[in-house]
Formats: C-alpha cells, sequence, structure tokens
C-alpha cells in the first residue's frame, strides 16, 4: 500500500504537517511534517540542508529534506535498503551536488565554498573506497598529508592504534578482510580531527568486539565537541544509539525523534511503515532549529593554521601515489611496453625498405606504438580509481580538483614516456636508424606524449562512467588529438633523419598542443568528476 499520506507537501503549497511555532515551554507536538532531525545545540548547527532534493539518473532520490546537525551530537538516519541514506550523506560530503535546495557545512554553502567545508568533514561511505594496493598506514598518511596535518605520519599511526589497527599498518589493504577495511577507512576520516562525521553503515562487517571500539571513539569525538551523522538499517540499533533519530522511506524523512525513548518508538514506526500504516511521531524533546550553521572561530583559526599542500605539492603527492601503486601491481606499464614493443616489430616487417623514407616510416611506426600503447596506460589510470571507489577518497578532502587532474596526468606522463622512450629504442633497431638520433627523438616523444596524457585523463575520467568505456576512449580521444599527430610525426622524422634545423618548429608546435590540452584538462576536470562520482 502506497504511503501518500507520508509524502511531503509541495513547498509551493501550505503544509497540513508543518510544525507550529516553539511553544513556552520548548516541547513540541509529533508531526510529520519538514522538522530538522536533530536538536541544534548552543552555538547553532554544524551543518544544515534545507529543502534539498537529489536526482540520479533521472530518478528523484531525495524529496524536500530538512536537516540540521547539533554540535557535539549524534545524529542517525535510519530506512529500508532504497530509501535515500547513502544519497543523503552524500550531498551532505560535498561528494554529490543537490538539484534543488540548500546545503551548508560549518558555515560555508556547497557547493560554493565546498573546498573550505571539506575541511571540516570526515567521510566514511558504505564502500572502503582504500587503495588496495597500498598499506593501511600509506592509506591513512595520505589523507592525513592532503588535509595539511603537521606531521602526517604521526598522525596516521594513532588514528590507527585508535582503531586498533597498530598491528596491520603495514598490511596492504588488498590483504584485509571487509570489516578491518572498514576500520582503516573509519581511521582515514579521523586523521585530521574533524569537526563533522559523515558515517554510512559504519558498524556494517565489524564483529562485536570492533563494534564496541567505534562506538567508544565515536563518544569520545563528541565528547570533544565534534559531531556525527551515519545511516544504517540495524532496527535494534536504535535502541543502543543514544541519538536523535529519523527514519527516511522512499527520500522523505516520515518520522524523527529524540530522548530516551526514541529508539522503541522508531522501531514501532518502522513496523507500521512496512504494513503500510502511518508512523506514530514521537514528541521532539526541544525546539528545532532553523537557524543558518555558524561558524566556529576558534575552530576556524586552527583550520587557516593548518598549511595544506598548494596544487604542487599536491599534484606530486598524487601522482608519487599513482606510481607507488604501480611498481607494486606492475599492472600498467608491462602491458603498454609490450604493446609498444609488439607493434613496432610488426610494422617495421610490413613496411617495405623505404630507403630515402626510412625516416618518415619508422617515425609512422612509432607513433602508432606510442600513442596506442598510452591509451591503455591513462585509461586504466582512470578505471582503477572508479572501480575502487577511491577516487571519491581523495574527492572528500580540501584539495584542488584542477591539482588532482595534474597529479593523474604527471603519474600517466612519466609511464607513458617510458614507453614511448622503449618504443623509439625498438623502432631505431628494427628500422635501422642510428643511435645517436635516440636521444632527439625521446624529446620528441616525451613532448609528444604530454598533450595526449593530458586529453587522455581528461577523456578517460568522462568515459568512465559509461558501461562500454574501453571502447568509448579510443573512439572520441583519436579524432580529437589528430591535430597533435602530423607535428609529432614530422619531429621525430626530422629526429630519426638527422634533420636538426627542422626540429625547433616542430616542438614549439607540439609545445603549444601541450599547453592547450593541460589547460583544457585542467579546467574541466573538476566538473567531469563532479558529474561522474
Amino acid at each position: 500500500m502506497p504511503l501518500r499520506f507520508l509524502e511531503a507537501p509541495s513547498r509551493h503549497e501550505p503544509s497540513a504537517y508543518a510544525l507550529p511555532d516553539p511553544p513556552a515551554d520548548g516541547h513540541f507536538p509529533g508531526a510529520p511534517g519538514r522538522a530538522p532531525l536533530s536538536v541544534a545545540l548552543d552555538g547553532g548547527p554544524i551543518a544544515s540542508l534545507r529543502g534539498v532534493d537529489a536526482v540520479i539518473a533521472g530518478r528523484r532520490v531525495l524529496r524536500d529534506v530538512d536537516l540540521d546537525i547539533a554540535r557535539g551530537s549524534i545524529t542517525v538516519v535510519f530506512g529500508p535498503n532504497g530509501a535515500g541514506k547513502s544519497t543523503l550523506l552524500a550531498v551532505l560530503s560535498g561528494l554529490r551536488r543537490a538539484a534543488a535546495g540548500t546545503v551548508v557545512v560549518a558555515g560555508y554553502p556547497l557547493p560554493a565554498a565546498a573546498q573550505m567545508a571539506r575541511a571540516h568533514i570526515g567521510f566514511v561511505a558504505h564502500r572502503p573506497r582504500l587503495y588496495a594496493d597500498l598499506t593501511a598506514h600509506e592509506n591513512v598518511r595520505l589523507a592525513a598529508w592532503l588535509h595539511g596535518v603537521p606531521d602526517p605520519d604521526q598522525a596516521a599511526s594513532m588514528a590507527l592504534d585508535r582503531l586498533s589497527l597498530g598491528d596491520l599498518a603495514a598490511r596492504r589493504v588488498a590483504t584485509l578482510s571487509h570489516g578491518t577495511a572498514r576500520r582503516v577507512a573509519i581511521a582515514r576520516s579521523l586523521v585530521h580531527d574533524p569537526r563533522l562525521l559523515i558515517l554510512d553503515e559504519p558498524f556494517d562487517g565489524l564483529d562485536p568486539l570492533a563494534a564496541a571500539g567505534l562506538s567508544a571513539v565515536l563518544r569520545d569525538r563528541v565528547a570533544g565537541g565534534a559531531s556525527v551523522i551515519m545511516a544504517s538499517h540495524d532496527r535494534e540499533r536504535a535502541v543502543r544509539e543514544p541519538a536523535a533519530l529519523a527514519l527516511l522511506d522512499r527520500g522523505r524523512v516520515v518520522w524523527r525523534g529524540a530522548g530516551p525513548n526514541a529508539g522503541a518508538a522508531l522501531i514501532q514506526a518502522w513496523s507500521r511503515l512496512d504494513g503500510g500504516a502511518a508512523p506514530t511521531p514521537l514528541p521532539l524533546s526541544a525546539a528545532p532549529s532553523h537557524a543558518r550553521p555558524e561558524r566556529d572561530p576558534a575552530r576556524e583559526g586552527a583550520v587557516r593554521a593548518v598549511r595544506r599542500p598548494g596544487p604542487v605539492r599536491t599534484a606530486a603527492a598524487i601522482a608519487a601515489k599513482d606510481l607507488r601503486i604501480e611498481l607494486r601491481s606492475f599492472e600498467t606499464l608491462p602491458p603498454m611496453v609490450l604493446f609498444g614493443l609488439v607493434t613496432a616489430a610488426v610494422l617495421s616487417r610490413a613496411l617495405p625498405d623505404g630507403g630515402a623514407n626510412a625516416p618518415a616510416m619508422a617515425s609512422g611506426a612509432l607513433w602508432v606504438a606510442a600513442l596506442l600503447g598510452a591509451t591503455l596506460g591513462f585509461g586504466r589510470a582512470i578505471a582503477s580509481e572508479m572501480d575502487d571507489g577511491a577516487l571519491a577518497g581523495l574527492l572528500v578532502t580540501p584539495i584542488d580538483r584542477g591539482a588532482l587532474f595534474a597529479g593523474k596526468w604527471l603519474a600517466a606522463w612519466l609511464l607513458a614516456g617510458l614507453m614511448g622512450c622503449v618504443a623509439a629504442t625498438a623502432v631505431a633497431l628494427f628500422f635501422g636508424r642510428p643511435l645517436a638520433a635516440l636521444p632527439a627523438a625521446f624529446v620528441v616523444v616525451v613532448l609528444g606524449l604530454a598533450g595526449w596524457t593530458a586529453a587522455g585523463i581528461l577523456l578517460a575520467a568522462m568515459a568512465s562512467a559509461a558501461r562500454s568505456r574501453e571502447l568509448l576512449l579510443p573512439v572520441v580521444l583519436y579524432p580529437l588529438m589528430l591535430p597533435l599527430i602530423p607535428p609529432a610525426v614530422h619531429a621525430s622524422a626530422a629526429a630519426f633523419g638527422g634533420d636538426v634545423e627542422a626540429l625547433p618548429s616542430a616542438l614549439a608546435l607540439l609545445l603549444a598542443f601541450d599547453v592547450v590540452y593541460a589547460t583544457v584538462g585542467w579546467l574541466a576536470f573538476p566538473v567531469v568528476v563532479d558529474a561522474v562520482t
């Protein structure tokens, strides 16, 4: 039986269920209207959502949601699978943009000031979203470094110890159980001492001892002034959690309550909801606050005092992370090099002895091998981030999205450049070119692959959400990069032929294309990743 009588009225019509003005004694009768889920404490809420809608794949997942999260409080959002709990948390964390309404965290509106808001947020999604080929300590340390924590190594060790993970710090995440990986993700969310913890099913997969430890950690954080909002589908936890509670159904808040009897009342309301009846709301324990979230001057001063890494250092850290993962997994470079060598060998046998045209033929073989091999590299660089969900773990840190592009591009360019140099050496040997021409050929291929990888990283991110992304990427990339190919082939032919005078103009043209593609990637990548995550 559809619960149409529980649906929130249109925001353009007067609501029969809206809460009245606060009475003199500060207590409200229950009503299924648009009341915040938690009770605001002194100083105003740490975060607020007003009239928030969210749309995914054309389906309205959240509907006119209002929410205040009090400072120093725990708010738990319950509901069946598909109710919109994860989407609500993603909107609050800034990972997903609301289709309507306003979201403010620590006084900063999303998405306009999302980078500042993310400095105050610790987010744990339902999936751990960690790098499987990095150790637990390396995952947490990376987050600490990106948040500007002064001693990231020590901070990572302390965060892991807090979750009883010190003995597993040197283990790769790929070797950890699901529950242990979730604890690592929680440690990562705590490493920068956030004021707002956003947790999606944090107790899922934890044994009783680990769950008790997490509860103690959360209570400690709240006692220190932090706020917590979590999603759960465990009805019995409603009885155990001393928190403000809410029940979400089909994107709407259909019940909420606070107080010592809220847990039992929520279970009863949920049971009635399953049976198709209207839940009976519990009276709220205090007047809800519709105040705009206030900024904490003392906390903001501490945040400003932390010097987060600039774009250059951030890009270097992201590139170093990618290269470290590649050195451990060898998933990208060996196929690229092998593809380049085989392509060069096949073309050397297929093309006739060109005589005077040998430099041009060698150049053509080089770029067929280099461009196709590089496509394998940057396609995998983005796909691995998306498949593991690790990209979202980066996006909730207060880093510049353009710097994220630069880091991914730098790592992909280094790998592609190495592959291109190997391919150039093979081509010189197969086509009988003088080895003295290799230094110039290396410069040409590395410079030419800079623009190719810049465009490739951007387009790989755009294609990452497509079902046939392996096919879509080259279909879009190759036509777009046609202007780069003639000067690249001309420059490498000049290098193989020893035509030193023709090199400067060809290299200048390659450099101009590199600047254009890199600039477009830097500007467009933030928009692309927001759209695909």
